[in-house]
C-alpha cells in the first residue's frame, strides 16, 4: 500500500470520528453552553492522546522534539482544538450540524489558497472547479429554517461556522508543514492537546467544571463524553493522514463529512436537524467537489 492510499484510510477515518463528534453535540449543544463542551472536549483529548502516545512509546520522543515543531503544534492546538472548534461548536448551537458541518466545508477552498502559498502545491482547473462546487454547496444551506428549528440566529452561525472553517484550513496547512521532518504524528497531536487544554482554561473557569456536569443532564453528559472520545481519535487519524498524503487530498476528502453527518442525523431522526431538499442538494455539491479535488490533486 502507497503513501498515497494509507493517506486516504487515515483521511476516511478521520471523517467517520468527526461526523460522529458532530451528531452527538447536535442536541447537547443547545443546552450547554459551547465553551464547556470545548472545554470537556479537551479535557478527554489530553487523556486519550497521551495515552495512545505512551502505548506507541512516543512520550520520550515528544518532549525532545525540536523548539520549532513545539511551539507550531502548540499553534496548530490553540487555533485547532481551541478556536476553530469553539467556533464551529457555537455554528452548531445555531444551526445544527448538517448545515454547519457543510459550510465548515470551506475549508477546501481556503486550503488551496494556503497550500499553494505556503506549501507551493499545485492546483489544476480540476482542482479549481471541485473547490467551486463545494463553495456552491455551502452558500445554499438551509441557514434561516434550520436557525429557527433551533431557536438560532442565523447569523451568528453561519459567521461563526465561515471562521472556523478560515481557521481550520490553516490548521490543516500547519500540521501538513510541521510533520514535513517525519515527526510522529501522535506526539505532534498530543502537545497539541496540551496548548489546547491552556487556551481553553481561559474561556472557560475550570472551577464551574463540577457545578456543570452535575447539573446538567446525565444522557448529554454522556454524549458529550462521546464526542470528545470521538473527535480526539479523529485528530490522531487527521494528523496520520498529513503524515502520507498532500494538504489538499486530506483537506479535500475531510470536506465530505457533512454527508454522513446528514446520513447519521437521519438514521437517528434527530429532530433538532433539518433536512430539505436544498440540504441534500448542498452536500451533493459538497461531496462531487470534495472527489473531484481529491482525484485531480492525486494525479496533477
Amino acid at each position: 500500500m502507497g503513501s498515497y492510499e494509507l493517506g486516504v484510510i487515515f483521511a476516511l477515518f478521520s471523517v467517520f470520528g468527526t461526523a460522529g463528534n458532530r451528531v452527538l453535540l447536535s442536541k447537547p449543544l443547545t443546552h450547554v453552553d459551547s465553551r464547556f463542551a470545548t472545554y470537556l472536549a479537551s479535557l478527554v483529548g489530553v487523556a486519550l492522546l497521551f495515552a495512545a502516545d505512551a502505548l506507541l512509546g512516543g512520550i520520550t520522543h515528544m518532549f525532545s522534539a525540536p523548539s520549532w515543531e513545539l511551539i507550531l503544534f502548540c499553534t496548530v492546538g490553540v487555533l485547532n482544538s481551541g478556536v476553530s472548534r469553539l467556533l464551529l461548536y457555537v455554528a452548531i448551537r445555531h444551526l445544527g450540524a448538517n448545515q454547519a458541518e457543510t459550510l465548515q466545508s470551506t475549508t477546501a477552498l481556503f486550503a488551496f489558497v494556503f497550500a499553494i502559498t505556503l506549501l507551493h502545491e499545485g492546483i489544476s482547473i480540476e482542482v479549481l472547479a471541485g473547490g467551486i462546487l463545494i463553495v456552491i454547496g455551502s452558500v445554499i444551506v438551509e441557514a434561516r429554517l434550520s436557525a429557527d428549528n433551533r431557536r438560532g440566529n442565523p447569523t451568528v452561525g453561519v459567521v461563526s461556522a465561515l471562521l472556523s472553517s478560515l481557521v481550520f484550513a490553516l490548521v490543516l496547512v500547519l500540521i501538513k508543514a510541521g510533520l514535513v521532518s517525519g515527526y510522529s504524528y501522535i506526539s505532534a497531536a498530543a502537545i497539541s492537546s496540551i496548548a489546547a487544554l491552556a487556551f481553553n482554561t481561559l474561556l472557560y473557569n475550570p472551577k464551574k467544571l463540577t457545578s456543570d456536569l452535575t447539573t446538567t443532564p446525565r444522557s448529554i453528559i454522556v454524549s458529550m463524553v462521546a464526542a470528545s472520545s470521538l473527535i480526539a481519535l479523529s485528530q490522531i487519524f487527521r494528523f496520520g493522514a498529513f503524515s502520507y498524503a498532500s494538504a489538499v487530498v486530506v483537506s479535500a476528502i475531510i470536506s465530505t463529512s457533512p454527508v454522513l453527518v446528514v446520513a447519521l442525523n437521519q438514521a437517528i431522526a434527530n429532530t433538532s436537524e433539518i433536512v430539505k431538499p436544498r440540504t441534500l442538494l448542498s452536500v451533493g455539491l459538497v461531496v462531487v467537489g470534495g472527489m473531484l479535488v481529491s482525484y485531480y490533486s492525486k494525479i496533477g
